[in-house]
């Protein structure tokens, strides 16, 4: 459930006043050196929410930015660059990243036209991440040089709830099974580049995610990196009902979930090592006639192993109920050059991914946009397919560390940017190609602790889950100003 300008359908050039671009930005204008903390509301993180300029050696983040202010000019009551610069965190090596930012300037007034998800600063778990620093990982090596854009990060920030034994299913069916409490509650943090308008996902498989997780079972997670959502190249194909069309060009059409080729060439997709089910995964098309909106799902490939043959294991659900980007499985039967489609493009006749009737989200979408070409009503801020509806499920976390070497409560240790090759640094720091990372040593190998009690239901006397859908639900699309890309 992300995506620059690098591999969209804007077949970005780089720009010749720039010598090269993918090195980060120095000309922020009124760059304020920084002697304190400009934000100490947060305590413990030297941040900025609007009030600085960053300073200092600049991260891969705020090329995203520059990107993003260069290929979408802002309109009138949007922010300039400037303002944008002034949300940054800096991380424990000096260097500054952009961060979380509201879609209103708090100083301003300006519209920022995108949305970054929920206030990080509203979680307990704030000063324990370090901050949220968006891009950290495209920079480091390994041979995996990563460019996500802008808009695509996001955050969720969900507090207190108790874990739960059993499967959280959506408890208003019939014969849905009951969970239970566990008596254990946490508190989660986690950032995912989530974008959903470009085609970058459905060929690069890797993309930043932080997760920063606190229980009171004792375990702890800070993690950040680049996690695969299955291959490269590769997306899930969910479909009950194969087609005659589908048939050509579905190897094994009786399996209604399935790898499917996207038609789109990956510019950094990288091998998965140890799956756990990670995909990103698309509803056919035969099955979104009935249905009032498209729903993208990331299941996250999350396995981290330690030296001494610990492990960390996690593949919570992200959904975005509202994308921009559509992925159509018959796109080699039309003769398209990839399976590319804008989701607006569902709804009108005039495109050939129409399919003789709209879909149901399509009551959503303002007949007046019928009268613009398909790039152009994707891009109007009338548009409802924007990106700004997601879900997140978090599933089950299995973490066992107990025989890491050392005797503190918490580990810290040492990997790429993908969360591989971990090691436990000796001088007591990771390199300048390394990341960071910390968990705790906990023997949690409850397989059975699947989800959270946030929106559960009694019925029938039973404790019932909310669902993949209903559990952590976000909707952003009453953010002032929000418009393309999102």
């Amino acid at each position: 459930m992300v995506d620059i300008a690098f591999s969209t359908t804007l077949d970005e050039q780089p720009d010749p006043q720039v010598a090269n671009p993918l090195e980060p930005p120095n000309d922020i204008s009124e760059a304020t050196p920084v002697t304190d903390d400009p934000y100490p509301a947060t305590q413990g993180v030297i941040d900025s929410f609007g009030q600085v300029a960053p300073s200092g050696e600049l991260g891969m983040g705020f090329m995203a930015v520059k990107m993003y202010y260069r290929n979408f000019p802002r309109q009138d009551g949007e922010c300039s660059l400037e303002v944008h610069n002034r949300y940054w965190v800096r991380d424990k090596n000096g260097i500054t990243h952009p961060t979380w930012h509201p879609p209103v300037d708090e100083v301003t007034g300006c519209r920022f036209a995108h949305e970054h998800g929920d206030d990080p600063r509203e979680s307990p778990n704030y000063a324990f991440s370090n901050g949220v620093p968006f891009g950290i990982t495209h920079g480091i090596g390994n041979g995996l040089m990563r460019h996500e854009d802008h808009v695509g990060h996001k955050v969720v920030v969900q507090t207190g709830w108790s874990l739960v034994d059993g499967n959280p299913q959506n408890g208003q069916l019939p014969n849905t099974d009951a969970i239970s409490r566990t008596g254990y509650t946490c508190d989660w943090l986690s950032k995912l580049h989530q974008g959903s308008w470009s085609r970058d996902a459905l060929a690069n498989n890797a993309h930043e995610y932080f997760l920063n997780l606190r229980c009171t079972d004792g375990v702890q997670l800070r993690l950040k990196q680049l996690i695969t959502f299955g291959p490269p190249e590769l997306v899930t194909n969910i479909c009950k009902n194969p087609s005659v069309d589908q048939t050509q060009a579905l190897s094994n059409p009786g399996n209604t979930s399935e790898a499917f080729p996207s038609g789109v060439a990956a510019t950094s997709g990288t091998d998965v090592i140890n799956p756990l089910d990670g995909k990103r995964e698309f509803a056919c098309i035969d099955n979104l006639i009935w249905k009032s909106r498209l729903e993208e799902l990331w299941k996250s490939d999350g396995n981290i192993k330690l030296p001494s043959g610990g492990y960390i294991q996690f593949s919570p659900y992200y959904v975005v109920l509202n994308p921009a980007r559509y992925l159509d499985h018959r796109w080699a039967t039309r003769g398209a050059a990839d399976g590319y489609v804008r989701s607006l493009d569902l709804c009108f006749d005039d495109n050939e991914a129409y399919r003789d009737q709209p879909m149901g989200f399509c009551s959503e979408v303002p007949e007046a946009l019928s009268q613009l070409s398909s790039s152009d009503r994707q891009e109007d801020v009338r548009s409802p397919m924007n990106g700004t509806k997601r879900a997140i499920h978090p599933k089950n976390i299995v973490v066992y560390t107990e025989q890491e070497a050392g005797n503190g409560d918490t580990i810290i240790f040492c990997t790429n940017s993908l969360g591989r090759d971990a090691r436990l640094p000796e001088s007591g720091s990771c390199s300048e190609n390394e990341i960071e990372q910390l968990v705790s040593r906990s023997d949690r190998r409850q397989w059975g602790w699947s989800g959270s009690d946030v929106n559960s239901v009694v019925k029938d006397g039973q404790l019932r889950g909310a669902g993949m859908f209903n559990e952590w639900p976000r909707d952003f699309s009453a953010a002032p100003g929000i418009g393309h890309p999102n």
